[in-house]
């Protein structure tokens, strides 16, 4: 079977992650988290709605830091700096148009901005959605307190870092499959990751699949988590012989068919060179696994690229 590329070189660069504790970043990743609902509420609200939730999807920005909303009616894109906490509106050409820092701020507070916002754009604020359609982890902003970033400037720099990262890798893979989708943020679960079908019925519908990305903390880790996930219509997968996966990746067979690669696995290795690697190789390592246990060897390696 023809395999993912092993070599990096052909990717922007990795930023260093230096956390010693992985699992300190849960409250700043909880506040990104709810944060970048004010976006995901400007999409829904004024993009066509798509079934399956796509139009509220962000994409990374790489040259700004920031996560982006789909061009929205051809006339703004609205953002979150998740480092700074901050939500930043731009213009077709890409120009700044507004910036609101969240620090100290709160949803209700956040909400008038962004009403502001779009009243010079000319837009109905009443169309504007209240809350999405499905719950999030618990938080305190969601009752009333302030976005705070004090003392945590480090935390949420370093989820950036991961996000950024993320971007890199999984662009990289999903690049060399001809099915894959984009890779973007998804405001639920705020993954960040690709579905990439291997197998069709006659109608085009996907049989089988299997998805990478970025996840945080949540009920499956404490701490953020690259994971490839699988799936197949019919049958049930059987996992009872996994092999073993590099780079300290670990199955997981609660709820979903799949593995992940906790971020102390790699974030004690000294260079940005040895933890892209270390996360590329697991995913290397799973994508194989994975080919062997939907039984798809064959249409996998078609569907790379070169």
């Amino acid at each position: 079977m023809k395999q993912i590329e092993r070599t990096m070189s052909d990717t922007p660069v990795w930023q260093l992650l230096t956390i010693s504790d992985p699992k300190s970043l849960k409250e700043a990743y909880l506040q990104q988290h709810h944060a970048v609902q004010f976006v995901a509420r400007v999409a829904k609200s004024y993009l066509p709605n798509k079934a399956d939730d796509s139009h509220t999807n962000l994409g990374w920005h790489d040259e700004s830091g920031d996560l982006l909303s789909h061009f929205i009616d051809d006339t703004f894109y609205m953002g979150l700096n998740p480092e700074t906490l901050s939500l930043r509106v731009y213009d077709p050409s890409f120009h700044e148009l507004g910036v609101f820092d969240m620090d100290g701020a709160t949803e209700n507070e956040v909400t008038e901005w962004i009403k502001e916002s779009l009243e010079e754009l000319g837009y109905e604020v009443d169309e504007l959605v209240s809350k999405m359609h499905y719950d999030l982890p618990d938080h305190p902003t969601a009752s009333g307190a302030t976005f705070n970033r004090t003392g945590q400037e480090g935390e949420f720099a370093e989820l950036a870092r991961f996000r950024a990262n993320s971007d890199v890798i999984l662009a990289h893979i999903a690049g060399q499959f001809e099915t894959a989708s984009d890779v973007r943020t998804w405001p639920h679960h705020f993954d960040h990751g690709s579905y990439i079908p291997v197998a069709f019925d006659e109608a085009g519908e996907a049989t089988k699949s299997f998805g990478i990305g970025l996840g945080l903390p949540d009920p499956y880790s404490d701490q953020p988590y690259f994971y490839i996930n699988l799936w197949q219509k019919d049958g049930e997968l059987d996992d009872t012989n996994l092999p073993e996966l590099a780079a300290g990746g670990q199955w997981n067979q609660k709820d979903w068919h799949g593995a992940i690669l906790e971020a102390e696995a790699f974030v004690g290795l000294k260079t940005a060179e040895e933890q892209l690697q270390a996360v590329h190789d697991f995913f290397h390592s799973a994508i194989n696994a994975v080919a062997v246990l939907l039984h798809e060897q064959e249409s996998i390696a078609k569907q790379l690229k070169g």
